[in-house]
């Protein structure tokens, strides 16, 4: 599981935590990133992330970073007003820009 040094379960190397959100009023990422950080580490199946062929690398990690944004749709779908759910997404839209961006150096590893 990936570990950051503020105890969030979201982001994950310090830096981010500035601009990554766990949770919110009204909405809680917190499942959604440990299903990501599994994801990452055991890949999509659940057997093991495939880092030897490179395509097949990228297409399980974009189906991992897939899955994340779903869940966080989700949980945005679920909050209460409707200007929970617009800060619901535009903190969904951030993470996921990030895990698109940034995330393919993590893809197969167990980090702390």
């Amino acid at each position: 599981m990936f570990k950051d040094p503020f105890g969030l379960v979201c982001g994950g190397s310090g830096w981010q935590d500035e601009i990554w959100s766990d949770k919110g009023l009204g909405w809680d990422f917190t499942e959604c990133c440990q299903g990501y950080d599994d994801c990452y580490l055991n890949g999509p199946e659940g057997t093991g992330a495939n880092c030897e062929d490179k395509d097949r690398r990228e297409e399980e990690r974009k189906e991992c970073d897939d899955k994340f944004y779903n869940c966080m749709e989700n949980e945005c779908l679920s909050a209460p007003t409707k200007a929970t759910m617009e800060n619901c997404r535009m903190n969904r839209n951030i993470n996921y820009f990030f895990v698109r961006t940034f995330g393919g150096n993590y893809y197969g590893k167990d980090v702390d």
